[in-house]
C-alpha cells in the first residue's frame, strides 16, 4: 500500500565502533581541507550520536530521501537505526496533490450526476 508520507527504517549491526562510523561520515560529507573542491557524495549534520543525511545532487531534486540515524555502541561495534523520509516540501506537494483530486473528482461526480464516479472519486 501506498502511504502519503513514505517511511523506511532500518537497523545495521556494523563491526567498527561508533567513533570509526562517525569519522567516515564526517569524511563523506566534509571535503578534506587539501581538496577543499573535491565532490562528497553526502551533505548533512552529524553529532554525537545522530545524523541526518542526503545524497548531494548536482541539480536540485526534491525527491531524494533524506536519512536520519541514530548511532548505539555495543561490546563489538556498534548498531545503526536508520529512518529514511522524505523533504518536508515533498510530503506537502504528495497530500496537497492527492486532496485536490479527491476534491476535483467529488465536483465531476457531484455535477455529473453519476454515483459511480463518486464512489471512484472517494475510493481513490
Amino acid at each position: 500500500m501506498i502511504s502519503l508520507s513514505p517511511q523506511k527504517t532500518k537497523t545495521l549491526v556494523v563491526a567498527l565502533t561508533a567513533h570509526e562510523v562517525l569519522i567516515r561520515l564526517d569524511e563523506a560529507t566534509n571535503p578534506p581541507t587539501t581538496y577543499p573542491n573535491k565532490f562528497t557524495p553526502l551533505m548533512g549534520h552529524i553529532g554525537e550520536d545522530r545524523f541526518q543525511l542526503a545524497l548531494r545532487a548536482r541539480r536540485p531534486n526534491g525527491f531524494v530521501p533524506i536519512a536520519t540515524g541514530k548511532i548505539e555502541k555495543t561490546s563489538n561495534g556498534c548498531l545503526i537505526f536508520l529512518t529514511y523520509t522524505l523533504m518536508p516540501s515533498t510530503r506537502f506537494y504528495l497530500v496537497f496533490c492527492s486532496l485536490i483530486i479527491l476534491l476535483l473528482g467529488a465536483l465531476t461526480a457531484f455535477y455529473s450526476k453519476n454515483i459511480l464516479l463518486c464512489l471512484v472519486a472517494l475510493a481513490s
